[in-house]
């Protein structure tokens, strides 16, 4: 009769391990059984001063639950971002997605054409959305 054979496998920061359990013995082995990939969706939005601090806040309002929707992460930077070969920008946010179709999709909601009229009116701004594994 065969020894009955289980499969677990764990997840460790980029890759996942099998370990074996039959009747006999219980043991790891250190082969990959697939690369776990942390591609996710990006945008970069970089921006002039903002000249209507109203329609900021408004869209800072709205942006609020479209983001907790879309689970995005806004990461912001203290100090204006270096120029080096680009135009007169004084802010710069890159915000996190699961992917980089959750990042479109939020984009294309209607809730957040809405809220990016407010956007515009605060500020000039360029928004690009890219993928990639800023790890």
């Amino acid at each position: 009769m065969p020894a009955s054979i289980s499969h677990r496998t764990w997840a460790s920061s980029s890759l996942d391990i099998c370990c074996t359990s039959t009747a006999a013995s219980s043991w790891c082995r250190p082969a990959i059984i697939r690369e776990r990939f942390s591609v996710k969706g990006y945008w970069l939005i970089v921006g002039t001063e903002i000249s209507d601090q109203e329609a900021q806040a408004e869209y800072a309002r709205l942006w609020k639950p479209i983001g907790e929707k879309y689970q995005a992460r806004t990461n912001t930077t203290k100090q204006p971002p270096l120029l080096v070969e680009a135009r007169d920008a004084k802010r710069m946010v890159l915000v996190e997605f699961p992917s980089l179709e959750i990042a479109k999709a939020c984009y294309a909601d209607p809730a957040y054409a809405q809220a990016i009229r407010f956007a515009l009116k605060a500020s000039n701004r360029t928004l690009v959305m890219f993928e990639g594994d800023l790890g």
